[in-house]
């Protein structure tokens, strides 16, 4: 199955704010391709009275679901007193959100809308048979606690074509703050259940929590065999020391090509973790840091050490970086009669 290109689903503000204009753009010129060529399939196959299923099938085949759909619903979204686009047509469609601001006009097909509505019913038709989850198959997340332990039912646009299956919509959470659906933060963790690939989903990529009688049989035994015990892994932490900050670096991205001064760090932490997921580490050390653990919750501007790699915790992500941990300085313990750093944050230190 071919790659489709991708389908940016934010506005032309949040594009702005973060930097993604070429990218709204370029998918916008993909989204106006799409409706011209649904057009052409149209024309092709109309017979006088019926649209022929193979003008759909090559649409969705070079564009995929996910486009076609937002096409489709920009166009029945924009029109909404036209009482030729059918009920069913409009429910599958109506929770493709479109942002208020981008000009649905932009992209909408200008075939009579009887026509367009025929080809919407053969996309839909051709979609259900997918046999997807769907949200009434769901529990809410706001019914839980927390949501940890759980198997999650990923949204289907959050999974390319080739993976749009039941199976591969089932996710065990496993932690992050996402799972709490009080806390702000939405990050959850966890792993498909199909094959165990650990990912990071943010909470509004799912639909809810899968009804327990709906559980698929493979899916059971996968939740009841035993995990494997995880291996120990070393790592360090590193966070800037506020005494040594004059340009005041903590809680900073790293812009680009700018290099990360090691002598103003201080290590913080020297030991063990069960994992090497860098998201994975960053939520632990935030919900149940290690014990030995000297520093302040981690956050952006914060070091991890991996197997002698170094990785900046950045705005969005990590970037590995190059550090030369002889220069950092070290946490002691309170009691080791050490002067208290400025800044509050309840360490000592040894000077440089």
């Amino acid at each position: 199955m071919a790659e489709h290109a991708y389908l940016y689903r934010q506005g032309p503000d949040d594009a702005r704010r973060n930097g993604e204009l070429d990218l709204y753009r370029e998918s916008n010129l993909k989204n106006s391709f799409c409706a011209e060529k649904i057009d052409a399939a149209i024309d092709k196959h109309w017979d006088g009275m019926h649209l022929d299923s193979a003008a759909a099938e090559g649409i969705v085949a070079e564009f995929g679901y996910d486009r076609v759909r937002w096409v489709l619903a920009a166009t029945m979204q924009a029109a909404d007193w036209d009482q030729r686009y059918s009920g069913p047509n409009r429910e599958w469609l109506k929770d493709v959100w479109i942002p208020p601001e981008v000009d649905k006009g932009m992209f909408i097909p200008h075939a009579h809308p009887v026509k367009l509505n025929d080809f919407a019913s053969l996309t839909r038709t051709a979609y259900e048979q997918l046999n997807l989850f769907h949200g009434q198959q769901c529990v809410s997340v706001r019914d839980f606690e927390t949501v940890a332990g759980q198997v999650l039912v990923l949204k289907p646009e959050m999974l390319k074509d080739e993976y749009k299956t039941p199976e591969c919509q089932l996710f065990l959470a496993k932690h992050g703050f996402g799972c709490s659906p009080t806390a702000s933060g939405r990050a959850i963790f966890g792993e498909f259940l199909i094959d165990g690939e650990k990912a990071r989903y943010w909470r509004q990529d799912f639909l809810g929590v899968l009804k327990p009688e709906l559980l698929p049989a493979w899916a059971m035994e996968k939740l009841a065999a035993p995990e494997p015990a995880p291996e120990a892994v070393r790592i360090k932490v590193f966070q800037i020391n506020p005494a040594y900050d004059p340009e005041q670096r903590r809680f900073q991205g790293l812009k680009p090509g700018r290099k990360v001064d090691s002598s103003i760090y201080v290590e913080v932490y020297d030991g063990q973790v069960y994992t090497k997921d860098l998201d994975a580490i960053y939520s632990q050390f935030n919900t149940n840091p290690p014990q030995q653990h000297r520093g302040w919750s981690m956050s952006v501007s914060d070091v991890i050490e991996i197997d002698g790699a170094y990785h900046f915790v950045n705005r969005a992500g990590f970037t590995q970086i190059d550090f030369d941990a002889s220069l950092a300085q070290l946490a002691v313990p309170e009691d080791a009669g050490m002067e208290e750093a400025p800044g509050g944050m309840g360490m000592k230190f040894h000077g440089t």
